[in-house]
Protein backbone atom coordinates (compact mmCIF):
# COMPACT_ATOMS: atom_id res chain seq x y z
CA UNK A 1 0.00 0.00 0.00
CA UNK A 2 0.99 3.62 -0.36
CA UNK A 3 1.75 5.82 2.61
CA UNK A 4 -0.85 8.40 1.52
CA UNK A 5 -2.89 8.71 4.71
CA UNK A 6 -5.22 11.32 3.20
CA UNK A 7 -6.14 9.04 0.27
CA UNK A 8 -6.96 6.18 2.64
CA UNK A 9 -9.04 8.49 4.82
CA UNK A 10 -11.04 9.57 1.75
CA UNK A 11 -11.60 5.95 0.77
CA UNK A 12 -12.74 4.90 4.26
CA UNK A 13 -15.13 7.85 4.37
CA UNK A 14 -16.64 6.85 1.03
CA UNK A 15 -17.05 3.21 2.13
CA UNK A 16 -18.80 4.27 5.35
CA UNK A 17 -21.05 6.57 3.26
CA UNK A 18 -22.06 3.56 1.15
CA UNK A 19 -22.88 1.55 4.30
CA UNK A 20 -24.98 4.45 5.60
CA UNK A 21 -26.85 4.62 2.29
CA UNK A 22 -27.65 0.89 2.32
CA UNK A 23 -28.88 0.96 5.92
CA UNK A 24 -31.24 3.82 5.05
CA UNK A 25 -32.32 2.97 1.51
CA UNK A 26 -32.57 -0.82 1.37
CA UNK A 27 -34.33 -3.73 3.02
CA UNK A 28 -31.94 -6.27 4.55
CA UNK A 29 -32.96 -9.83 3.61
CA UNK A 30 -29.99 -11.78 5.01
CA UNK A 31 -27.08 -10.85 7.24
CA UNK A 32 -24.06 -12.57 8.74
CA UNK A 33 -22.32 -9.21 9.11
CA UNK A 34 -23.11 -5.64 10.09
CA UNK A 35 -22.50 -2.78 7.67
CA UNK A 36 -19.95 -1.21 9.98
CA UNK A 37 -16.23 -1.33 10.66
CA UNK A 38 -14.98 -3.55 13.49
CA UNK A 39 -13.99 -1.82 16.72
CA UNK A 40 -11.07 -2.79 18.96
CA UNK A 41 -9.03 -1.31 21.78
CA UNK A 42 -5.62 0.01 20.77
CA UNK A 43 -2.51 -0.75 22.81
CA UNK A 44 -2.32 2.89 23.86
CA UNK A 45 -5.97 3.27 24.78
CA UNK A 46 -8.96 4.43 22.82
CA UNK A 47 -11.30 2.61 20.46
CA UNK A 48 -10.00 2.07 16.93
CA UNK A 49 -11.82 0.80 13.84
CA UNK A 50 -10.82 -1.36 10.90
CA UNK A 51 -12.66 -2.69 7.83
CA UNK A 52 -14.02 -6.21 7.86
CA UNK A 53 -12.30 -8.68 5.57
CA UNK A 54 -15.61 -10.24 4.56
CA UNK A 55 -19.18 -8.92 4.56
CA UNK A 56 -22.03 -11.39 4.04
CA UNK A 57 -25.16 -9.30 3.63
CA UNK A 58 -28.05 -9.25 1.15
CA UNK A 59 -30.39 -6.31 0.69
CA UNK A 60 -32.97 -5.00 -1.78
CA UNK A 61 -32.83 -1.34 -2.82
CA UNK A 62 -35.94 0.75 -2.20
CA UNK A 63 -35.33 3.10 -5.10
CA UNK A 64 -33.63 3.49 -8.47
CA UNK A 65 -30.06 2.07 -8.27
CA UNK A 66 -28.34 5.03 -9.90
CA UNK A 67 -27.34 6.74 -6.65
CA UNK A 68 -26.04 3.44 -5.27
CA UNK A 69 -24.03 2.83 -8.46
CA UNK A 70 -22.46 6.30 -8.21
CA UNK A 71 -21.48 5.67 -4.58
CA UNK A 72 -19.86 2.38 -5.56
CA UNK A 73 -17.95 4.03 -8.42
CA UNK A 74 -16.69 6.73 -6.06
CA UNK A 75 -15.60 4.16 -3.48
CA UNK A 76 -13.81 2.05 -6.10
CA UNK A 77 -12.05 5.11 -7.53
CA UNK A 78 -10.88 6.13 -4.06
CA UNK A 79 -9.63 2.62 -3.30
CA UNK A 80 -7.63 2.44 -6.54
CA UNK A 81 -6.08 5.83 -5.82
CA UNK A 82 -5.14 4.83 -2.26
CA UNK A 83 -3.57 1.56 -3.47
CA UNK A 84 -1.71 3.27 -6.27
CA UNK A 85 0.51 1.02 -8.39
CA UNK A 86 -0.14 -1.94 -6.06
CA UNK A 87 -3.80 -2.18 -7.03
CA UNK A 88 -4.73 -5.61 -8.45
CA UNK A 89 -8.37 -6.23 -7.53
CA UNK A 90 -11.07 -5.03 -5.17
CA UNK A 91 -11.43 -6.70 -1.75
CA UNK A 92 -14.11 -9.41 -1.36
CA UNK A 93 -16.18 -7.13 0.88
CA UNK A 94 -16.94 -4.75 -2.02
CA UNK A 95 -20.59 -4.71 -3.20
CA UNK A 96 -22.14 -6.49 -6.18
CA UNK A 97 -25.39 -5.35 -7.83
CA UNK A 98 -27.90 -7.87 -9.19
CA UNK A 99 -31.12 -7.45 -11.17
CA UNK A 100 -33.61 -9.69 -13.00
CA UNK A 101 -33.02 -12.52 -10.53
CA UNK A 102 -35.60 -15.34 -10.38
CA UNK A 103 -33.89 -17.73 -7.94
CA UNK A 104 -31.51 -16.99 -5.09
CA UNK A 105 -30.31 -19.90 -2.95
CA UNK A 106 -27.72 -19.80 -0.14
CA UNK A 107 -25.67 -22.86 0.87
CA UNK A 108 -22.86 -23.33 3.40
CA UNK A 109 -20.24 -25.94 4.22
CA UNK A 110 -17.06 -26.21 6.26
CA UNK A 111 -13.92 -25.13 4.42
CA UNK A 112 -10.50 -26.74 4.98
CA UNK A 113 -6.94 -25.96 3.99
CA UNK A 114 -4.50 -28.83 3.62
CA UNK A 115 -0.71 -28.55 3.34
CA UNK A 116 2.20 -30.98 3.05
CA UNK A 117 4.57 -29.74 5.73
CA UNK A 118 8.35 -29.24 5.20
CA UNK A 119 10.49 -32.08 6.57
CA UNK A 120 12.70 -29.73 8.57
CA UNK A 121 12.31 -27.12 11.27
CA UNK A 122 9.63 -27.05 13.96
CA UNK A 123 6.12 -28.42 13.49
CA UNK A 124 3.36 -26.40 15.17
CA UNK A 125 0.91 -28.87 16.75
CA UNK A 126 -1.50 -26.36 18.26
CA UNK A 127 -1.96 -22.59 18.51
CA UNK A 128 -4.11 -20.34 20.66
CA UNK A 129 -4.49 -16.58 20.30
CA UNK A 130 -5.17 -15.04 23.69
CA UNK A 131 -8.58 -13.38 23.88
CA UNK A 132 -10.17 -10.96 26.33
CA UNK A 133 -11.71 -13.72 28.46
CA UNK A 134 -8.63 -15.95 28.67
CA UNK A 135 -6.79 -16.60 31.92
CA UNK A 136 -3.00 -16.62 31.51
CA UNK A 137 -2.43 -19.11 34.32
CA UNK A 138 -4.97 -21.56 32.94
CA UNK A 139 -3.49 -21.32 29.43
CA UNK A 140 0.02 -22.01 30.72
CA UNK A 141 -1.26 -25.00 32.69
CA UNK A 142 -3.11 -26.29 29.62
CA UNK A 143 -0.08 -26.10 27.32
CA UNK A 144 2.17 -27.57 30.03
CA UNK A 145 -0.24 -30.52 30.23
CA UNK A 146 0.02 -30.97 26.44
CA UNK A 147 3.83 -31.02 26.67
CA UNK A 148 3.65 -33.58 29.50
CA UNK A 149 1.27 -35.76 27.45
CA UNK A 150 3.66 -35.75 24.49
CA UNK A 151 6.65 -36.50 26.71
CA UNK A 152 4.77 -39.48 28.19
CA UNK A 153 4.49 -41.13 24.74
CA UNK A 154 8.13 -40.58 23.86
CA UNK A 155 8.14 -37.17 22.17
CA UNK A 156 10.41 -35.58 24.76
CA UNK A 157 11.50 -32.70 22.51
CA UNK A 158 8.01 -31.12 22.53
CA UNK A 159 7.76 -27.64 24.04
CA UNK A 160 5.47 -24.63 24.09
CA UNK A 161 6.26 -21.00 23.44
CA UNK A 162 4.52 -17.69 24.02
CA UNK A 163 5.10 -14.94 21.47
CA UNK A 164 3.81 -11.50 20.58
CA UNK A 165 2.38 -10.88 17.09
CA UNK A 166 2.35 -7.28 15.95
CA UNK A 167 -0.32 -5.65 13.79
CA UNK A 168 -0.79 -2.05 12.68
CA UNK A 169 -2.40 -0.74 15.88
CA UNK A 170 -2.28 -3.70 18.27
CA UNK A 171 -0.43 -6.78 19.42
CA UNK A 172 -1.65 -10.30 20.11
CA UNK A 173 -0.24 -12.94 22.43
CA UNK A 174 -0.07 -16.41 20.86
CA UNK A 175 0.61 -19.78 22.49
CA UNK A 176 2.24 -22.43 20.29
CA UNK A 177 2.92 -26.10 20.93
CA UNK A 178 5.91 -27.28 18.90
CA UNK A 179 8.13 -30.29 18.19
CA UNK A 180 11.08 -30.76 15.81
CA UNK A 181 9.69 -32.19 12.58
CA UNK A 182 12.26 -34.99 12.36
CA UNK A 183 11.23 -36.24 15.82
CA UNK A 184 7.53 -36.21 14.88
CA UNK A 185 8.19 -38.10 11.62
CA UNK A 186 10.35 -40.65 13.40
CA UNK A 187 7.79 -41.24 16.15
CA UNK A 188 4.95 -41.88 13.70
CA UNK A 189 7.13 -43.79 11.21
CA UNK A 190 6.19 -41.80 8.12
CA UNK A 191 7.96 -39.97 5.31
CA UNK A 192 6.12 -36.68 5.70
CA UNK A 193 3.20 -35.01 7.46
CA UNK A 194 0.06 -33.45 6.01
CA UNK A 195 -1.62 -30.76 8.14
CA UNK A 196 -5.27 -29.85 7.69
CA UNK A 197 -7.10 -26.95 9.32
CA UNK A 198 -10.70 -25.78 9.34
CA UNK A 199 -10.68 -22.27 7.87
CA UNK A 200 -14.31 -21.53 8.69
CA UNK A 201 -17.57 -21.62 6.79
CA UNK A 202 -17.77 -21.35 3.01
CA UNK A 203 -20.83 -19.44 1.76
CA UNK A 204 -22.10 -19.88 -1.79
CA UNK A 205 -25.10 -18.47 -3.65
CA UNK A 206 -26.78 -20.05 -6.66
CA UNK A 207 -28.60 -17.46 -8.76
CA UNK A 208 -30.81 -17.80 -11.83
CA UNK A 209 -31.43 -14.78 -13.99
CA UNK A 210 -34.68 -14.18 -15.86
CA UNK A 211 -34.64 -15.86 -19.25
CA UNK A 212 -31.57 -17.98 -18.50
CA UNK A 213 -31.60 -21.75 -18.00
CA UNK A 214 -28.20 -22.16 -16.33
CA UNK A 215 -27.74 -21.26 -12.66
CA UNK A 216 -24.60 -19.36 -11.68
CA UNK A 217 -22.73 -20.00 -8.43
CA UNK A 218 -21.03 -17.06 -6.73
CA UNK A 219 -19.49 -16.39 -3.34
CA UNK A 220 -21.81 -14.75 -0.81
CA UNK A 221 -20.60 -11.23 -0.11
CA UNK A 222 -22.16 -7.78 0.01
CA UNK A 223 -24.98 -8.45 -2.47
CA UNK A 224 -27.44 -5.73 -3.44
CA UNK A 225 -30.59 -6.43 -5.46
CA UNK A 226 -32.60 -3.88 -7.41
CA UNK A 227 -36.14 -3.07 -6.27
CA UNK A 228 -37.56 -5.29 -9.03
CA UNK A 229 -36.41 -8.22 -6.90
CA UNK A 230 -38.41 -7.13 -3.83
CA UNK A 231 -40.70 -10.19 -4.03
CA UNK A 232 -37.82 -12.62 -4.58
CA UNK A 233 -37.72 -15.48 -2.04
CA UNK A 234 -34.20 -16.09 -0.74
CA UNK A 235 -33.96 -19.81 0.01
CA UNK A 236 -31.46 -21.78 2.08
CA UNK A 237 -30.11 -25.24 1.32
CA UNK A 238 -29.36 -27.69 4.10
CA UNK A 239 -25.67 -27.56 5.11
CA UNK A 240 -23.67 -29.84 2.86
CA UNK A 241 -22.19 -33.02 4.32
CA UNK A 242 -18.42 -32.83 4.88
CA UNK A 243 -16.44 -33.79 1.81
CA UNK A 244 -14.73 -37.15 2.13
CA UNK A 245 -11.08 -36.96 3.10
CA UNK A 246 -8.98 -39.62 1.36
CA UNK A 247 -6.37 -39.63 4.14
CA UNK A 248 -9.08 -40.33 6.73
CA UNK A 249 -10.42 -43.15 4.57
CA UNK A 250 -6.93 -44.67 4.39
CA UNK A 251 -6.59 -44.64 8.18
CA UNK A 252 -3.61 -42.27 8.09
CA UNK A 253 -4.84 -39.73 10.64
CA UNK A 254 -2.55 -39.13 13.62
CA UNK A 255 -4.42 -39.03 16.92
CA UNK A 256 -2.76 -36.62 19.33
CA UNK A 257 -3.31 -37.00 23.12
CA UNK A 258 -5.18 -33.65 23.26
CA UNK A 259 -7.53 -31.54 21.15
CA UNK A 260 -5.90 -29.34 18.54
CA UNK A 261 -7.04 -26.79 15.96
CA UNK A 262 -5.10 -28.85 13.38
CA UNK A 263 -5.48 -32.38 12.01
CA UNK A 264 -2.36 -34.36 11.08
CA UNK A 265 -1.88 -37.26 8.67
CA UNK A 266 0.96 -39.66 7.94
CA UNK A 267 2.20 -39.56 4.35
CA UNK A 268 3.87 -42.65 2.91
CA UNK A 269 5.55 -43.59 -0.37
CA UNK A 270 5.82 -40.04 -1.63
CA UNK A 271 7.97 -39.59 -4.76
CA UNK A 272 10.95 -37.23 -4.80
CA UNK A 273 10.68 -35.96 -1.23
Amino acid sequence: MTNNTEDWSIFYTSEIALFDYLRTNSDCRYSESTLTYDEFLGDYGGVLTKPKRYIRWIGVLNDDPREFVELVKEMEKNYQKAMGSKFKRFPPRFPQLFNDIEEFNISTQNAFQSKLMPNSGMLVLKTHKVGAGDDDGMLKALFQSHVKALHSIGMVTAEYRISERYALFSTATVYELLIPMHNFISHYNCEAVQRRVNTGRQYKVRIKRAGELVRQQVTLGLMVLTKECKDLAITHSEPKAPRSNTLDEQGLRIELPFESNFQFYRRLNLPNL
